[in-house]
């Protein structure tokens, strides 16, 4: 008798070419009309849970893309990885994250992505440290209801990860949707998907299932922090709740977090809002119903009066592009410097 323990099969095939494939994928070093030698990597823009992201130059055209690094090698991220590819691979929308290729290299799938150079949401939300006023909130909430109209209507995807960090922005104000490793499919019906994944802060935790209602508790969650400056979940101190546990808890047992026109919003904010985190999945707005709702049709309509508004949006989105490049550049300065740091060290310990 045999007892020593098989190697799980894989799931997934590295062919002597230097190609992977799993299923109907197959990813090569060059992708149609591009490869990776024809990208030059210039710096890091950040870690995620999936993998590290780099910003890369296209030599030939010199446009920017992000290219972010996913190891086939865990079991997780290569699922993640695939589940993201078969997204971007169809997609079709403005509002959702441009798709430039996908390729093989030394263990590590590679996707060429739209580079957003203001950041995310989440870096806003921090920079601004306070409330996002409703008419610049308006225009973004906008452009992301109607990428997550294209992924319900079009695609019956549920995304099941929103959330500030996955809406990205560029220099042009245009907010779109990222990071689509855990979106499901459903069918036309809307029906509920299982499996526990996704960011527990912006979650809506309904018996592990999920469907668009989901992801609309997270659009209001994501509006309701924006336009207060704080995570709506918060102790009796008043800071936000930081434990995984407590924080789980307080989501399924509380009523859900709200605001009121006495603490100076105004009435289209906060019923935008209650539309959103309603406890019962079925009473929550849809994705359409949000889209002709007061709280965007007021701020986003193109009229003569509105015209200074689209002003102030534009230099608004400006600022906030030029303080990310000035934070791009601090970060990348105190980087090279302590690469230096490391080099000098070493050089000491040989000679």
């Amino acid at each position: 008798m045999n007892t020593e323990s098989e190697a799980p099969r894989r799931d997934y095939d590295i062919t002597q070419s230097g190609s992977f494939t799993k299923g109907e994928f197959k990813i090569n070093m060059s992708w149609k009309n591009m490869s990776l030698n024809d990208l030059e990597t210039l710096h890091m823009l950040g870690k995620g849970s999936s993998g590290n992201v780099y910003l890369v130059s296209h030599k030939a055209s010199g446009q920017f893309l992000a290219l972010k690094y996913i190891s086939v090698f865990d079991d997780q991220k290569r699922k993640t990885i695939i589940n993201e590819l078969q997204t971007l691979y169809t997609a079709s929308s403005e509002f959702l994250i441009g798709f430039f290729g996908a390729f093989y290299q030394e263990g590590n799938i590679q996707i060429a992505l739209e580079y957003m150079e203001g950041g995310s949401l989440s870096d806003i939300i921090k920079t601004v440290q306070g409330p996002i006023q409703e008419k610049f909130l308006a225009r973004i909430i906008q452009q992301v209801c109607l990428g997550l109209k294209y992924l319900h209507k079009e695609r019956h995807l549920v995304h099941r990860d929103l959330k500030p960090g996955n809406i990205l922005f560029n220099t042009k104000g245009q907010f779109k949707i990222s990071d689509f490793g855990v979106s499901a499919e459903l069918d036309n019906t809307g029906a509920e998907c299982g499996s526990f994944v996704g960011t527990v802060t912006y979650m809506r935790l309904e018996g592990k299932k999920y469907s668009f209602a989901s992801d609309i508790w997270a659009l209001g969650i994501i509006v309701l922090e924006s336009v207060t400056g704080k995570f709506p979940f918060r102790d009796e101190q008043d800071e936000a709740i930081g434990v995984f546990w407590e924080l789980l808890n307080t989501i399924k047992t509380k009523e859900p977090p709200s605001i009121s026109t006495n603490m100076g919003y105004s009435k289209d904010v906060c019923d935008f809002i209650a539309l959103c985190l309603q406890k019962d999945p079925k009473q929550r707005a849809t994705v359409s119903d949000l889209l002709e709702h007061p709280f965007i049709s007021k701020h986003c309509t193109h009229t003569p009066t509105s015209a200074s508004e689209w002003q102030q949006y534009n230099n608004w989105i400006n600022q906030l592009v030029k303080i990310r490049s000035q934070t791009e550049k601090s970060a990348q300065l105190d980087q090279n410097i302590k690469t230096q740091s490391l080099e000098n060290k070493l050089k000491a310990m040989v000679l």
